[in-house]
């Protein structure tokens, strides 16, 4: 993907469709006042300080006049960090596209997913933590999720991060000094001290990753869909795994139709349980194939599926059942009626005992952390836990040396390792690869 200039005056509308009350359409770049002017009542002001100004932008007929309010930014003092302006108007989704094409047709280029908030972090107004934020906040579906978002926005682990950085900075500063004299009789920084503090900060770092570990994925929250023949106690087991009664219950093979959900918090981890209608031959257009059409769009939105077989079943070879995907687990349910088939293959539960459902939620859990790593919600808290984990490991290291002196340069290559592990977390190291990834995943206008 080629870099976008910052040179460009980008244009986006800022909010979502379908319409509501109120819309905006948001420019930044150099040129904004030289975009809108010609398509304003009355032309921009020329002052120090952000300012609104009330003014009716033109557009072809049939709209006409459109009153709009611009909060206009002159100067590197806005989000983006350089002049930036938002229109606000009405919220008909026809008249923001017309806004749009018309300061397209004056200069102005549609923006990237996420073009305004990477300017914001190349012009050091965010660090890449807070920028991630951003997305979380956008994506936050829950009070938990916008709250922890919200905190990281403020700086939550940007600060302690950029206040960590400093102390190494120095400490790595007056080791390599007390190197470049080594054979001078002078001590920059004693090594047993170095090493203390080198504990101190794998301290810090540990707990930023139990920050971590404590706030919930925001955006999308992991789904765990069941899924499995007619009557296979997928019912029963999500209610027992749930602690409460969230689907019914028959011996009566159907009895789910539409898919049913519950949420619930394991290990730390919101999750939502997901139980749909039974495998089985129905007839085309019946409502029961409706139910199974609902339940394989769930099954494809899902980001780890349980397979559920009753002890109980007799399986053909090949039967489709069978577990193969890589975000998969095979659960032998019922196992108060029998003994399962295979018991090294999946995880053997009694929703009736509660036999096993300990375990199911463990490796659930296992199985989402796994599969979270690749997914677009995941990806912002599993690039912080890689560097954090990485800067942790670097710094025991060195805390846990018997006898560091004589190890002068290895401990100044930890250092430096640890040092670049929180430098990409606060966006000091950064590749365009990298941005591109974070980014990418912001919806257009932000």
């Amino acid at each position: 993907m080629p870099i976008p200039s910052l040179d460009d005056v980008i244009v986006a509308v800022a909010t979502p469709q379908p319409g509501g009350v109120r819309g905006i359409v948001r420019l930044a770049g150099e040129g904004v006042a030289r975009v809108l002017d010609p398509f304003l009542d009355s032309p921009l002001l020329d002052r120090p300080h952000a300012y609104r100004h009330a003014a009716a932008f033109r557009l072809p007929e049939p709209f006409g006049l459109v009153p709009v309010d611009v909060y206009y930014w002159p100067n590197e003092r806005s989000y983006a960090g350089q002049p930036m302006a938002e229109l606000h108007t009405v919220g008909c989704v026809p008249i923001l596209e017309a806004m749009h094409a018309a300061c397209c047709r004056c200069g102005a280029r549609p923006a990237e997913r996420g073009e305004f908030t990477r300017r914001a972090f190349l012009a050091g107004k965010l660090d890449l933590t807070q920028a991630e934020a951003v997305w979380e906040v956008i994506h936050a579906d829950h009070e938990d999720a916008l709250q922890g978002a919200l905190r990281r926005l403020a700086g939550g682990l940007a600060l302690p991060l950029q206040a960590l950085r400093g102390r190494l900075l120095s400490m790595l500063a007056e080791l390599e000094a007390g190197l470049d004299f080594a054979e001078e009789d002078i001590e920059f920084i004693a090594i047993d001290d170095l090493a203390r503090a080198c504990g101190d900060a794998e301290r810090t770092v540990a707990r930023l990753l139990e920050q971590l570990d404590d706030r919930s994925t925001a955006g999308v929250v992991p789904r765990v869909v069941f899924v499995g023949r007619a009557n296979a106690g997928k019912s029963s087991l999500v209610n027992a795994l749930a602690g409460r009664t969230v689907a019914i219950v028959s011996s009566a093979a159907g009895t789910t139709r539409d898919p049913v959900t519950a949420t619930v918090s394991w290990h730390g981890r919101q999750l939502e349980l997901c139980d749909t209608a039974g495998d089985q031959d129905v007839a085309a257009g019946s409502l029961q194939a409706a139910a199974l059409g609902m339940g394989d769009e769930a099954l494809r939105a899902a980001d780890v599926v349980v397979r559920c077989i009753a002890v109980t079943e007799q399986l053909p070879p090949g039967d489709r059942d069978a577990p193969g995907g890589k975000n998969e687990l095979l659960v032998w349910t019922k196992c108060d009626l029998g003994e399962p088939r295979d018991t090294e293959s999946g995880v053997v539960t009694s929703a009736v005992r509660g036999t096993g459902l300990e375990m199911l939620r463990e490796a659930i859990v296992r199985q989402v952390d796994a599969s979270s790593s690749t997914s677009a919600a995941g990806t912002a808290s599993a690039r912080c836990r890689a560097h954090l984990e990485g800067a942790r490991e670097a710094l025991a290291r060195v805390a846990s040396w018997d006898e560091p002196a004589g190890c002068e340069e290895l401990v100044a290559a930890e250092l430096r390792a640890a040092l670049d592990h929180i430098g990409e977390l606060v966006g000091v190291v950064y590749t365009d690869d990298l941005l591109d990834e974070i980014f990418g995943r912001f919806c257009i206008g932000k």
